[in-house]
């Protein structure tokens, strides 16, 4: 009778902690595979204006008192003590709001570029013609890294001050798909 009950024990043992692995593994299973489900991606900024709302929301739920300017900035009065971690949040809270220009079709390329066009007509008008624009080729060639604003500001034709006050005449073009 007491080999019996020896057995019948460590059957039961034997039993037992084989269930509690295959709950853990079972566990761990489920959990892996709703931890994926469960993510929402970050959104994609719409516009600059979008953009600077979404950096603005994501700012404030970190604790920040931050407000969105006229011209999309995202404004805020930060103690110098705390401008490291400042810096470090608003770079992570505007990560992928921009689209991925690497998967820009060429029509998309050719409204981006259309923008910059724009604004260098817009620039012209005011009295400060942009001579050295690029072409659509260059311009896609570039990762749409040139701005009017900025060929007037580098050639010394424009100072940083007048371009801020014409970026509400002639806004600097952001490409938002």
């Amino acid at each position: 009778m007491k080999r019996r009950l020896m057995l019948a024990t460590h059957a039961t043992k034997w039993i037992r902690g084989t269930l509690a692995i295959s709950c853990v593994l079972l566990l761990a299973g489920v959990t892996g595979c709703s931890a994926s489900d469960d993510t929402v991606p970050a959104p994609v900024a719409t516009s600059e204006r979008h953009a600077a709302e979404l950096r603005a929301a994501c700012l404030t739920e970190r604790g920040w008192d931050v407000v969105v300017a006229p011209d999309n900035a995202v404004a805020a009065e930060i103690p110098a003590d705390q401008m490291d971690v400042y810096v470090r949040d608003s770079e992570e809270c505007g990560e992928g709001l921009a689209p991925d220009r690497q998967s820009f079709t060429t029509e998309q390329w050719g409204e981006w570029y259309a923008l910059a066009i724009e604004a260098a007509d817009c620039l012209a008008d005011e009295g400060f013609a942009v001579d050295d624009r690029p072409s659509l080729q260059a311009f896609t060639d570039a990762n749409g890294d040139w701005s009017p604003h900025i060929a007037l500001f580098e050639a010394g034709l424009i100072s940083s001050s007048q371009i801020e006050n014409l970026r509400e005449t002639c806004p600097q073009p952001i490409y938002y798909g």
